[in-house]
Formats: C-alpha cells, sequence, structure tokens
C-alpha cells in the first residue's frame, strides 16, 4: 500500500538572497547635416558611457542559532499546509557575488544622400568593456571564509559599417 500523502512532509528550502541590482547607460549624439553640392550628408557621432552593478547576498534559515540543521519550516503533501518558520529560527550569511560591468563606446557614421531613393551609409565604432566578478562563499552556519574566486576581463573592438539604401518612396 502506497503511504497516505497527509503522511508525507518535505523540508521548505531554506535558502533566501537580497539582490540589488543597477544599470546607468548615458549615450549623447551629435548631428550635423550640410550640403556640399548636390549632395546631402548628414553625420552622427557621439559617445555611449555605461555601468552595470550586481551585488547577491545568499543567507541559509537554521532551526536555531547553534544548529547545524537547516530549514524553514516544512510542508505536508497531503493538505499543502506549510508549517511557520519556527521562532527559534535564525538567517545565516553563506555567500556573496558581486559583479560590476563598465562600457565606453565612441562612433562616427554618416549618410550620404546622393538622390531622393538613393544613399550610401558608412561609419565607425570603438567599443571597450570591461567586467568583473567577486564570489565568496562561507562555511555553513559560520561566518568564516570558505572560497573566494575573481573574475576579471576587458574586450576592446573597432566595427566598421558601410551600406546602400533604395528608399522608393516616403513611406519605406
Amino acid at each position: 500500500a502506497a503511504t497516505p500523502l497527509d503522511q508525507i512532509k518535505a523540508i521548505l528550502n531554506p535558502g533566501d538572497r537580497v539582490v540589488k541590482d543597477s544599470s546607468i547607460v548615458n549615450q549623447t549624439d551629435l548631428v550635423a547635416k550640410f550640403k556640399s553640392g548636390t549632395l546631402q550628408h548628414t553625420v552622427t557621432t557621439g559617445l555611449e558611457i555605461m555601468r552595470d552593478t550586481y551585488a547577491n547576498d545568499g543567507y541559509t534559515w537554521f532551526l536555531s542559532k547553534d544548529s547545524k540543521t537547516s530549514g524553514a519550516g516544512e510542508i505536508n503533501f497531503g493538505s499543502y499546509q506549510a508549517t511557520a518558520r519556527p521562532a527559534s529560527a535564525v538567517r545565516q550569511y553563506n555567500s556573496k557575488t558581486e559583479s560590476t560591468g563598465n562600457g565606453l563606446a565612441v562612433y562616427l557614421n554618416e549618410q550620404l544622400d546622393l538622390s531622393k531613393e538613393f544613399k550610401l551609409v558608412g561609419g565607425l565604432r570603438w567599443d571597450k568593456f570591461s567586467a568583473e566578478q567577486n564570489q565568496t562563499n562561507f562555511v555553513t552556519n559560520a561566518r568564516a571564509k570558505q572560497a573566494s574566486t575573481k573574475f576579471e576581463k576587458t574586450a576592446k573592438m573597432t566595427s566598421l559599417r558601410a551600406g546602400a539604401i533604395w528608399q522608393p518612396s516616403d513611406s519605406q
């Protein structure tokens, strides 16, 4: 015979976390339009600056301050009712992750109108992106550092843009 569901219990996930995430981006363009003979020029130059930050503090719940048993209450599969976290339960710090990304880009693009229908575009863009991540794990139910890892990477890239546009009507 199968065990009745109301006799089956499971410990609720004893972990939680606090996350802080932010992004700041600024893109500034300078656009100049001018004619040289019958050709219309549109030149766009600009600067883009960005910063992303992320922090994640991880915690585990223990049944009491000195307990080595984690737990945040339990659930009964027969009734799907969760028991409350014990009043003696304490939250212990177990991990910290911090990440930062910084970006910088400068660019110059030109659109050359050969006629109302035909245009040429070209440009150059330079990007730099750097990222750093630090992660620290702590011994369970203690504040002693167990393991720490750090990652850093910087990438730089130059990209070109070239194309032709055929615009047979104003709506396209």
